[in-house]
């Protein structure tokens, strides 16, 4: 059974925009984001966050909100919602792209290889996966082995999930993991 309500009330055109994963995760969690640095628990673990699109649009990429320290590799996409209500086929991805200007409060923009495909009104998920553990990224959330998935936002991760596979196989077990700040833009 999916985690959100399967009507979503679509806007009209959207041209410009900014859509950040913290919107959900407030709404399901009552939480703000942690907004502190720190590093990307597991190397080659690709996380999953949902967003809401609420007009036709067309995504060009995905920034992902830098922590401290800037280090290696890494690679965002934009995934489809399965029947299950969890991350599925990828729509758009990145190609790997250097983590850039380490700083709390910088953005490392990270364009699609494919721009120009249409996004209709719904839900999505945003993925974002490092080749290293030190890497670091401004913290929506840091969640714990008991809070992934539908507990804490709809929430998922994959082991081994560097290059962004082409469908999306979540975890089954809770981990603890450190859930970046990301915000898809177009």
């Amino acid at each position: 059974m999916p985690l959100w309500p399967s009507q979503i009330v679509p806007n009209d055109f959207v041209d410009t925009f900014y859509l950040p994963n913290t919107e959900w995760w407030y709404q399901q969690t009552g939480k703000a984001p942690i907004e502190t640095s720190a590093a990307w628990t597991t190397a080659n673990k690709a996380v999953y966050t949902p967003v809401i699109v609420r007009g036709m649009s067309k995504p060009s990429g995905i920034a992902v909100y830098n922590g401290a320290t800037a280090a290696g590799m890494l690679q965002v996409g934009l995934y489809a919602v399965d029947s299950e209500g969890k991350p599925g086929a990828r729509l758009m991805a990145s190609p790997p792209t250097p983590q850039v200007a380490a700083d709390v409060g910088r953005f490392t923009d990270v364009n699609f290889d494919d721009v120009g495909k249409w996004a209709g009104p719904g839900v999505y998920y945003l993925a974002c996966v490092f080749d290293g553990a030190t890497g670091t990224v401004t913290r929506l959330a840091a969640l714990t082995s008991d809070q992934s998935g539908p507990i804490m936002g709809g929430i998922f991760t994959q082991a081994t999930a560097f290059p962004l596979p082409a469908v999306a196989t979540p975890d089954g077990a809770g981990v603890a993991f450190n859930v970046p700040i990301l915000v898809m833009f177009g």
